[in-house]
Order: C-alpha cells, then sequence, then structure tokens
C-alpha cells in the first residue's frame, strides 16, 4: 500500500484562553463531562508530548501542531496547504 499518514494538534499557546472558550456563549456542555480550563491545559501538554514521540520515533509520519488561537479560516488554509487539498 502506498498511503500518508498524518498526526495534526490542534492547540493554544496561551493556555489562559481554555478558561475563555470554556465561558463562551453557545457552548454545548454534555451532563456526562464536566470541562475544566485545568484538565483541558493537562490534556493539551500530553497531546504535545505524544505528537514529539510519533516525530521522533517514527520519521515517516508527518507530524504538524498547528497554533489554534488564530482566526477559523487561517487554522483552515494551514490544514489544506498541508494536506494539500
Amino acid at each position: 500500500m502506498d498511503f500518508e499518514i498524518y498526526y495534526i494538534t490542534l492547540y493554544l499557546k496561551d493556555e489562559n484562553l481554555f478558561e475563555e472558550r470554556l465561558k463562551r456563549d453557545g457552548k454545548v456542555e454534555p451532563a456526562y463531562a464536566k470541562f475544566s480550563a485545568q484538565s483541558s491545559v493537562n490534556q493539551q501538554r500530553v497531546y504535545l508530548q505524544m505528537s514529539e514521540e510519533i516525530k521522533q520515533k517514527y520519521p515517516n509520519i508527518h507530524v504538524y501542531n498547528i497554533e489554534n488561537s488564530k482566526p477559523l479560516e487561517n487554522v483552515q488554509n494551514e490544514l489544506k496547504e498541508i494536506l494539500k487539498f
């Protein structure tokens, strides 16, 4: 088989933005899951660590960490460029 593998992590450089995003209007909050800024920060740190491990161990996997506090259109364009979409 001939295919490419991509591992993409969207992250917030400014971890304080998690608190702001959790409080935004119109956000759906499922009853079974309680979100906190600290748990989101911790989760993001683990994902970024995983991406570095994947990059080191598997050079054939394309690893990208995309800072996600930019306008949505900018993030979408960056993803399209990476994926040649």
